[in-house]
């Protein structure tokens, strides 16, 4: 899969085991490399495997800002996402229904 950051440098999207560290769990090249990557390691699991391709994503659009702006924000919007559409039902944000509202026990409540 490719797509274009705000420059219109396209990138690829590859699912494969970053080679160069197994601890690695994504990596995005530099928007001035001949062919920009993004590599996302297909073993991760669901929810985390989000988060890596959202903060890889991010580093391609914003690749100046620091590591620990792109994994909040790729966290912050990863459980979004995830609670929102991924998660079973069950385990989904649930709209909260509306507190009754308590009355005073005011003499003018009660004339």
């Amino acid at each position: 899969m490719k797509f274009k950051n705000f420059e219109d440098i396209e990138y690829e999207l590859i699912f494969a085991i970053p080679k160069f560290s197994r601890a690695v769990e994504g990596l995005c090249d530099s928007p001035d490399t001949e062919r920009p990557q993004i590599i996302v390691d297909p073993q991760l699991l669901k929810r985390r495997k989000l988060n890596v391709l959202i903060e890889e994503v991010f580093h391609a659009h914003l690749y100046d800002l620091p590591e620990w702006k792109a994994r909040k924000f790729a966290a912050n919007l990863g459980k979004l996402i995830y609670s929102t559409f991924m998660a079973e039902p069950s385990r989904r944000c649930a709209r909260r229904k509306p507190r009754k509202r308590r009355l005073n026990n005011r003499r003018s409540d009660l004339i």
